[in-house]
C-alpha cells in the first residue's frame, strides 16, 4: 500500500466537501499537509487535516506534525491496517486505518474538535489552487479542438518535412555514388594508361619499380638526345660550309678557261 493510494480513498470520503492534498499551510517552505480540506455545509465552519504514514518508523520519528493542529478542528493519522496503535496518537489527533484490500477507511480513533482561528493562509493557498486548476481544465476543455487540429497539423508537417529530409538525403547520396563512379572510371583510366607507360617504357629498357633510377634513366636520355641533336647541327654546318667551297672552286675553273 502507497501514500498515493490512502490519498484516494481520503478523496472519495470526501467527494462533498472541499479536499485538497499537499496543502500548504503558508507560502513556499510553509509546512505541508498531506491533506486538508472544508466541510461542504454552510451550517458549521469546520477544518480537517490529514498525516498519512506507510511505514512505522516514519511515524516513530515525525515530531513536526503538532503543527498541523493550527490548520484544522480535527486532526487524524492514516495508515495501513493497524501499523498504528491508536493509543500512540495522543490526545489531539485521530486515527484511521486503511483496509487490507485499500477498498476503505475505518475510523480507530475519532479526532477531538478543537477550536481554531480561521487558518487564512491555508485558505488563501486553497483558493489559489483551485482557481489555478479551473483555469487549467477550462483552457483544456475550450482549446480540446484547436489542440487537438495543432496537433494534426504539426504531425503532418513532421511527416512532411521528413519525407523532404528523406527525397533530399536520397538525392545527396545518388549524387555522391555517381561521383565516386565517374573518379573509379577516371582513375582505371589513367591506371590502363600508365600499365602502357610501363610496359613501353620496359622495352626502351627503363622500370618504373625504381623511381629514382627511372627518373636518372630519363635524365640520361635526355643528354644523349641533346647530344645527338648537337651532331646532327654540326654536320649540317659542315655540309653547307663544303657546299660554298665546291662553289668557289668551279668558279675559278670557269675564269681560267676564259
Amino acid at each position: 500500500m502507497n501514500v498515493k493510494r490512502i490519498l484516494d480513498l481520503l478523496e472519495a470520503k470526501h467527494t462533498k466537501d472541499c479536499f485538497i492534498v499537499e496543502c500548504l499551510m503558508g507560502p513556499r517552505g510553509a509546512p505541508r499537509l498531506d491533506a486538508w480540506g472544508m466541510l461542504g455545509t454552510w451550517e458549521k465552519t469546520e477544518y480537517f487535516g490529514y498525516e498519512v504514514k506507510v511505514e512505522r518508523s516514519d511515524f516513530l520519528r515525525d515530531t513536526k506534525w503538532p503543527v498541523y493542529l493550527d490548520a484544522c478542528n480535527r486532526f487524524s493519522f492514516v495508515c495501513p491496517w493497524g501499523m498504528i496503535k491508536p493509543e500512540e496518537v495522543g490526545d489531539s489527533a485521530g486515527l484511521l486505518w486503511a483496509s487490507k484490500q485499500s477498498a476503505r477507511l475505518y475510523t480507530k480513533k475519532i479526532a477531538p474538535y478543537r477550536e481554531i482561528k480561521p487558518p487564512i493562509d491555508v485558505i488563501r493557498h486553497v483558493l489559489m489552487w483551485h482557481t489555478q486548476r479551473n483555469r487549467c481544465r477550462s483552457v483544456t476543455t475550450e482549446d480540446s479542438r484547436a489542440y487537438w487540429e495543432r496537433w494534426l497539423h504539426e504531425k503532418e508537417e513532421k511527416r512532411d518535412l521528413g519525407h523532404r529530409v528523406s527525397a533530399a538525403l536520397r538525392q545527396l547520396v545518388s549524387e555522391r555514388i555517381t561521383a565516386v563512379e565517374d573518379e573509379n572510371i577516371r582513375l582505371k583510366e589513367r591506371i590502363d594508361q600508365l600499365e602502357e607507360l610501363d610496359v613501353l617504357a620496359r622495352e626502351m629498357g627503363l622500370s618504373f619499380l625504381n623511381w629514382q633510377s627511372l627518373k636518372r634513366q630519363v635524365k640520361d636520355a635526355h643528354r644523349r638526345l641533346v647530344s645527338d641533336n648537337g651532331l646532327l647541327r654540326s654536320m649540317t654546318t659542315l655540309r653547307q660550309a663544303l657546299g660554298d667551297a665546291l662553289s668557289q672552286v668551279e668558279g675559278v675553273q670557269l675564269e681560267d678557261r676564259t
